[in-house]
C-alpha cells in the first residue's frame, strides 16, 4: 500500500559515494573529515529529502585490560620467587566513534569521519544515500569536502565538487 501510494508522486535514487584518504611518510595526517551534501529541486511540489543513509555509524571499539599485582617478589635472572600477595583484574571497552551518518531524512544529509586512536583516516569508504524526490523533477545534489589535520597548527583544507551531481527521474 505505501508503495503503491509514494509512487504516484515519488522517486527514489540510489546514490553512491566514495571517499578515499591516503596517508604517506610526508603527508600530514588528517584528523578530521566531513563530506556534506545539499539536495535541490528546480521545483516546490516535492522538496528531496535524503530518505536513507549509510552507514549510520562506525565505532573503533577496543577491549582494555589491567592487572594490578601487589606483594613481595624476587628476580636473578632467569628465577622467579613470589611470596604470596594479592592480584586484581579489570577490564573494559572504550568505544570512539570514527564516522556518523547525521541529518537523515533532511535536505541536508552527510557524514563526519574523526581519527582514533587505533584508527587512522586512511583507505578508501563506501558511503551510501537514497534520495526521495518528487516524480518527474530533476533532483540536484551538491557537495562539500572538508577535512582537518592536528599537530603544532591546526591546517584546515576545503574542496568543493566542481558540478553538482543532477538527478533525473528516467525510465
Amino acid at each position: 500500500m505505501f508503495v503503491e501510494q509514494e509512487a504516484e508522486h515519488s522517486v527514489y535514487h540510489l546514490v553512491y559515494l566514495s571517499v578515499s584518504f591516503r596517508n604517506g611518510p610526508r603527508l600530514s595526517q588528517l584528523h578530521t573529515c566531513s563530506v556534506e551534501l545539499k539536495l535541490s529541486s528546480a521545483e516546490n511540489v516535492r522538496a528531496p529529502v535524503a530518505w536513507s543513509i549509510s552507514p549510520m555509524r562506525v565505532d573503533d571499539v577496543k577491549q582494555m585490560t589491567r592487572t594490578f599485582r601487589l606483594g613481595p617478589e624476587l628476580r636473578f635472572l632467569d628465577a622467579e620467587l613470589t611470596l604470596g600477595g594479592y592480584e586484581a583484574h579489570s577490564s573494559h571497552t572504550r568505544t570512539a566513534p570514527f564516522l556518523l551518518g547525521v541529518r537523515e531524512l533532511r535536505d541536508d544529509p552527510g557524514w563526519e569521519f574523526s581519527r582514533t586512536r587505533s584508527t587512522p583516516l586512511d583507505g578508501s569508504h563506501r558511503l551510501v544515500l537514497v534520495v526521495r524526490s518528487g516524480r518527474g523533477v530533476s533532483t540536484g545534489i551538491t557537495g562539500v569536502v572538508r577535512a582537518s589535520t592536528r599537530g603544532h597548527l591546526l591546517r584546515r583544507y576545503r574542496s568543493v565538487l566542481p558540478e553538482p551531481l543532477t538527478l533525473a527521474d528516467v525510465l
